[in-house]
């Protein structure tokens, strides 16, 4: 399915073609209930999805003088995929790999004296492997792991890396089944 759908998109000749091929091919609303019951049959799926919601943990700054530990709180808007399985009680399983995460650049960092560095798109793309479970009968998931966020932390000269472990409670919306 997704290889139709890249195919289609790559076809679409002007906007409107290309807003019908998305439409056709993202998720209806409820997707979050295929994932939790029943995906295409099997009790398995695969999904392009997205999380927003509300992330909090530690931090490790990797810093040029030594790594400095702190915390830190922000808002969780991720895009990636996952993969995973649904239970017989309603409630999903799964491995979430997070490419994007636009909540990161606005993340509340204490504990540390390291100031937030200045925002570009290098912060935007924020690897991270996550562990979550889908609530029952509800669009809820939480998700324990980590993500690194490239040049987050510092100043213009030298932005550092800083690596966020922690949890999230978020709304599960599945975008491409």
């Amino acid at each position: 399915k997704a290889l139709a759908f890249a195919s289609a998109l790559g076809q679409a000749e002007d906007a409107q073609s290309a807003q019908a091929a998305i439409e056709s091919f993202v998720a209806p609303p409820g997707g979050y209930a295929r994932k939790r019951l029943d995906y295409a049959g099997t009790d398995r799926y695969l999904t392009l999805q997205s999380y927003v919601g509300l992330a909090g943990g530690g931090e490790v700054v990797l810093a040029g003088g030594g790594p400095k530990l702190g915390g830190a709180a922000a808002p969780f808007v991720s895009l990636g995929a996952e993969v995973g399985r649904g239970t017989e009680k309603g409630r999903a399983i799964g491995a979430y790999v997070s490419v994007l995460d636009l909540g990161g650049v606005a993340a509340m960092h204490f504990g540390s004296d390291v100031a937030t560095a200045p925002v570009n798109i290098r912060q935007v793309l924020s690897p991270g492997l996550y562990f979550t479970q889908g609530l029952q009968k509800s669009p809820v998931s939480w998700g324990l792991g980590a993500s690194l966020r490239p040049g987050l932390r510092g100043n213009e000269d030298s932005p550092n890396n800083a690596l966020q472990l922690g949890a999230f409670v978020a709304m599960d919306l599945v975008l491409l089944p």
